[in-house]
């Protein structure tokens, strides 16, 4: 009997590959929002300690610097929570066609598995009728001796 080969398996390959690759994408879509969302964490914080910062021993100059300072942070915080959304839903989109693609190889793995199994079986069903027809023939042989 011919040995096992299974027709997709450029397919399966090339499903397992995309995979990987989604899964590179995915980890880099992930650390992008990370850097992303530690930025307007400290951008937030910043502002945090300058809005609690006391007036009374600063004078007119520095205290309009102080709320030019504020202004400052509160519009890169702003446009940071843009950035951070955008790459929120480029993380969800990439997890997205994580799945996809594992769904995808999966079905295929599944389907080979299934067609092994198959053929496995086939395999021990032809050993077995080979193994009978053999015992079957040695034991004609043997009557046929012995009624000589």
């Amino acid at each position: 009997m011919k040995r096992f080969s299974y027709r997709l398996d450029t397919v399966l390959r090339r499903r397992v590959n995309d995979e990987e690759k989604a899964i590179i994408a995915q980890s880099a879509a992930q650390k992008e929002y990370t850097v992303r969302l530690g930025e307007l964490e400290r951008l937030q914080t910043n502002l945090k300690n300058a809005c609690e910062t006391e007036y009374r021993e600063l004078n007119t100059h520095e205290i309009m610097t102080r709320w030019v300072y504020m202004d400052y942070l509160k519009t890169s915080a702003e446009e940071q929570e843009q950035v951070v959304e955008k790459a929120r839903r480029e993380l969800e989109r990439k997890r997205k066609a994580l799945v996809k693609a594992r769904r995808d190889k999966l079905v295929l793995q599944n389907h080979k598995d299934r067609l092994y199994e198959s053929y496995t079986a086939e395999l021990n069903r032809w050993e077995e009728k080979l193994n009978d027809d053999q015992c079957t023939a040695l034991a004609h042989a043997g009557r046929f001796r012995s009624s000589s």
